[in-house]
């Protein structure tokens, strides 16, 4: 039953393509956070991980289908943007991934804050501040990403 949930909630993703990698972000982030703002998916997604400390076939199919699911999108994401020359050369995409993913489960889960579109915003902000390429942070004005970047620093 819970391996079929979670297989429902893994049709929902939607992989965004805007070319813009801020855009993109913030639309995997709204997504997101829309997605554990519906009451199934804000029921069910605490008492899985709740779970999978102690049923291993659970934390394995909950791995291979939702998460892995959701890392691919959004490796396809980072792919994009590190192509066009809008992230660092240095990242690794899986520290990229878990901080992009952690700071959705970390409110969702731990803090219980509120999850809504400023969140998405203000998260996106933030890590576009931290992943963006130094020549995208210096040049990017006449597309916005510069408005974007200087608000997630204040």
């Amino acid at each position: 039953m819970a391996v079929d949930a979670i297989a429902e909630l893994v049709s929902e993703i939607r992989i965004p393509d805007t070319g813009d990698f801020g855009d993109d972000l913030y639309e995997l982030l709204r997504e997101a956070v829309h997605l554990y703002s519906d009451s199934r998916p804000a029921r069910l997604i605490p008492e899985i991980v709740s779970e999978m400390a102690r049923h291993e076939e659970l934390a394995v199919s909950f791995r291979d289908g939702w998460l892995r699911q959701r890392r691919s999108a959004l490796t396809q994401v980072l792919t994009r943007a590190r192509e066009r020359g809008e992230l660092r050369n240095d990242l690794d995409t899986e520290v990229c991934l878990d901080l992009i993913g952690g700071v959705i489960y970390y409110r969702f889960l731990i803090t219980g804050g509120v999850l809504d579109d400023q969140f998405a915003k203000c998260a996106s902000q933030a890590l576009l501040g931290g992943l963006a390429s130094p020549a995208l942070q210096m040049t990017a004005e006449s597309d916005g990403v510069a408005s974007r970047l200087g608000e997630a620093q204040q």
